[in-house]
């Protein structure tokens, strides 16, 4: 079984959802990109710090209890019936600025205790976010123990038999640094070993090798590859296809082996312009740009960086994208037949752990694309097994160019046949499937319009309860709080969460605001801290498109004739968007059994480190562990690796 690194989408999710709600200068691309520039240096408060866990503590793991059951189990093999409860919210996830039904604090349910592997038998960081098995042995896709001073990143395979102590597996053969690896499954004594390898030949510069499951019955000694029928070769051979690649994952339960691969590609036009690609044809997109004066002119976005002004009749001082016709495929040089292969999940189960027999899958809806391959997961749960894949929506007569990021998820008795859950509203952007509870339980997670953190959980996937989690709070936290979930895992000891509770210190403030020519500059909140400008007289508030972010990271205020109202330097702006001050900032551990009662923790005081940085979770028999990474203390050139051990009391 494996999850996408829970920690990097959390951040992702944050960045997005952050970004959809901040109103964006029309003033053109350049200074869109350095409005960016500065937005991600006043986002310190809200993102930054999850980062900085991110780049020090790895790669963080969700990961769910495969084929154990306990008291809180319901029979393998039937999706659950449960009534939906009487506060649910009707169809979908609920809209992001519903705080949802508060939860109840609860005592933790689990003593905690520290185990020091040595430095030779320990895991830093995972590679894709693939995480431990969770049957022994364990095993588990990692760099090399800790993180090295190079910061080098060899694909390992490492395999523990109580999830603790690791140690590598195989032979050379699973050290290949041009090797994509995407899943791992135990199924008693045998081991598997999902991605891509030259198994057959040599892979060609920009093509792909072969779909490959590895497995080993002799505990990871040798391995013998199982080709699966998907030809990423002839596919990378394609006229217009410029590389391919390949997402997806594996889980195992009960005797039963499920992989679901998707091809990934990248087409020759796409070095023509930044381009929407759908299986009707193609949309380019082109955005205007200004030079920090008053008129404009549209320019094409290559992938590659490199632009091509293309100027445009009628072209204004705005940001708006620029939406052509849909363009046929041919005209591009892209074959159809390709399109279709991107968007087209492919499941492969196998019962004897030898051979492997493709399974049926619903197509895709029309409307809808391939997302982020990397993000597909493959779970098995409460006696079923169930997949998640992540897709794109485009509607060219909107007035953005941007994707809508949502989620479809499929669930299955058998890993044969497969029915949808929901539908692609039911996971829409900014709304991330986590994964099912030990009664049938579905539970997502998404975020409030203060960015702070919800939980929802569902009988059906359709419809949902959310669990507002400000109960948490605690009043030396501050008086303006959010709490900010990096890392969740869900399976049969329930829903455990890495995150953390920080204040608002500029919105506590009540705002700060510069003022100047008649004009106050004023940000209200450190997590949104998107500038705003007001005539000092009257009170009215500047439109958005009047303000002007220069290259040297200043901002200009205009009038409608295009002079300049007021000019604000970098430093002032540093200063006003600053959020260091008064920043109040604590790593937790959450916990709940039901999506209703949650327990707090400090994370700092259970690792009895400050620096301690969360590196992946883990669940087996009836407890939780937490690999830590504290990067204060090393040994051997290596951050120190420490294991959270939670028993339930």
């Amino acid at each position: 079984m494996n999850h996408p690194d829970k920690n990097e989408a959390a951040v992702s999710d944050i960045v997005r959802h952050v970004v959809d709600l901040l109103e964006v200068p029309t003033s053109g691309l350049t200074a869109v990109s350095e409005h960016g520039t500065a937005r991600r240096r006043r986002a310190r408060a809200a993102v930054a710090s999850a980062c900085a866990v991110v780049l020090v503590g790895a790669g963080v793991l969700a990961v769910q209890q495969l084929s154990s059951t306990n008291d809180r189990a319901t029979s393998p093999g039937v999706a659950p019936d449960l009534a939906p409860d009487s506060t649910t919210t009707g169809s979908g996830l609920p809209v992001q600025d519903a705080a949802g039904v508060p939860v109840t604090r609860v005592d933790s349910a689990f003593v905690w205790n520290t185990v020091l592997p040595g430095s030779a038998e320990a895991i830093g960081s995972l590679l894709f976010g693939i995480g431990a098995t969770e049957g022994a042995p364990y095993l588990a896709w990692s760099t090399a123990p800790g993180f090295n001073a190079s910061y080098d990143y060899v694909p390992t395979l490492y395999r523990s038999d109580d999830g603790i102590h690791w140690t590598a597996a195989g032979d050379s053969t699973f050290t290949e640094p041009d090797v994509t690896r995407r899943g791992l499954a135990v199924q008693g004594d045998t081991m598997f070993a999902f991605g891509t390898a030259a198994a057959t030949a040599a892979i060609p510069k920009g093509g792909a090798g072969d779909a490959v499951v590895d497995i080993s019955t002799d505990q990871g000694a040798t391995w013998q590859p199982q080709v699966l029928p998907i030809d990423l070769r002839g596919l990378a051979a394609t006229d217009g296809v410029q590389g391919v690649g390949l997402n997806g994952a594996m889980a195992a339960a009960d005797g039963v082996v499920v992989v679901v691969a998707q091809p990934s590609v990248v087409w020759e036009a796409q070095n023509q312009g930044y381009m929407i690609i759908t299986s009707q044809g193609a949309y380019r997109i082109t955005y205007p740009t200004c030079d920090n004066a008053v008129g404009c002119v549209a320019t094409t976005v290559s992938y590659n960086g490199a632009t091509a002004d293309t100027a445009s009749a009628g072209a204004t001082d705005d940001t708006l994208p620029i939406i052509s016709d849909l363009i046929p495929l041919s005209e591009l040089g892209i074959d159809p037949e390709t399109v279709e292969a991107a968007r087209t999940p492919r499941v492969f189960v196998s019962v004897d752990g030898v051979t492997f027999t493709e399974a049926t899958l619903p197509p895709l809806p029309d409307d809808v694309m391939a997302g982020d391959g990397f993000a597909i997961q493959a779970t098995a749960a409460n006696g079923m097994f169930y997949l998640t894949i992540p897709v794109s929506t485009f509607d060219p007569a909107s007035a953005s160019a941007m994707y809508g990021n949502s989620q479809l998820v499929y669930r299955s008795a058998d890993g044969m046949t497969w029915e949808q859950v929901g539908d692609v509203n039911s996971f829409a952007s900014g709304q991330s499937f986590l994964g099912v509870l030990p009664n049938g339980t579905m539970v997502a997670q998404s975020y409030t319009s203060t960015g702070s953190s919800v939980i929802a959980t569902s009988a059906d996937g359709v419809t949902w309860v959310v669990h507002d989690l400000t109960p948490l709070i605690e009043p030396s936290d501050g008086e303006i709080v959010a709490i900010n979930l990096w890392s969740v895992m869900v399976g049969a000891q329930g829903i455990t969460a890495s995150g953390a509770v920080y204040n608002d210190p500029i919105a506590e403030a009540g705002g700060r605001s510069i003022e100047r020519d008649s004009v106050r500059l004023e940000v209200q909140s450190s997590t949104f801290s998107q500038p705003r400008a007001y005539d000092s007289e009257s009170g009215d508030e500047f439109a958005q498109s009047s303000l002007r972010y220069m290259n040297d990271g200043g901002l200009d205020v205009m009038a409608d004739d295009g002079s300049v109202l007021a000019s604000f330097t970098p430093n002032e702006l540093q200063q006003l968007q600053n959020s260091q001050e008064g920043q109040l900032f604590t790593k937790v551990l959450l916990h709940s059994d039901d999506g209703v009662n949650w327990s707090r923790e400090n994370l700092a005081e259970l690792a009895g480190s400050n620096d301690a940085n969360l590196g992946f979770f883990q669940q087996l028999d009836d407890k939780v562990l937490i690999n830590l990474i504290d990067p204060s203390q090393r040994t051997d050139d290596l951050a120190l690796t420490m294991v959270l051990v939670g028993t339930r009391k």
